[in-house]
């Protein structure tokens, strides 16, 4: 099948959809709409970009966390957090991801490192790391150091730990 060529300077969504979540009360999920080779870009998602201590100063005002903080992503440098739109930050953890994700940013100073590659628009892009059938659930991973990077941590406990009082990765 022909595929047009995605400039890498413009945003992109894929063939996918949002619905329910296969994890049992993980609520919205990314499924794949048509089977995706691997290796394919599936989204190149806009960001919000913010200073992180704003999640930091509403916390301490309200005594709880904002939902927010459940659906961003520390940006490289350590000193803003984005949210992902499009699909971006509805993409559900796995201990074995079928895609994976890296940022995409104009700054050159943060370009060429670990899941950080130049580019003309600050971005985050998801990638298929295996074919992907049409009606599968993307996962990704949210790191070893997240809430959520431990292997063997049921979809019921990460639910559980996701919305106790303790502080997450994302909580400064």
């Amino acid at each position: 099948m022909f595929k047009e060529q995605i400039s890498r300077n413009k945003f992109y969504l894929g063939p996918v959809e949002i619905k329910t979540s296969s994890v049992e009360g993980a609520g919205f999920g990314v499924f794949a709409t048509e089977d995706l080779e691997k290796n394919t870009l599936i989204e190149r998602c806009s960001v919000i970009k913010f200073d992180r201590r704003i999640l930091k100063l509403y916390r301490e005002d309200r005594l709880h966390r904002h939902l927010l903080a459940d659906y961003i992503f520390r940006w490289p440098g350590g000193r803003d957090i984005v949210i992902a739109l499009g699909c971006g930050s509805l993409y559900n953890h796995h201990d074995e991801p079928n895609a994976m994700w890296r940022y995409c940013t104009k700054d050159k100073h943060l370009a060429n490192k670990v899941h950080v590659h130049a580019s003309e628009i600050d971005a985050i892009e998801f990638w298929t790391k295996i074919k992907i059938k049409s009606g599968e659930e993307i996962f990704t991973s949210y790191g070893e150091t997240s809430e959520f990077g431990s292997k063997g941590l049921d979809p019921t406990a990460m639910l559980l730990y996701r919305q106790s009082s303790v502080k997450t990765a994302f909580d400064f």
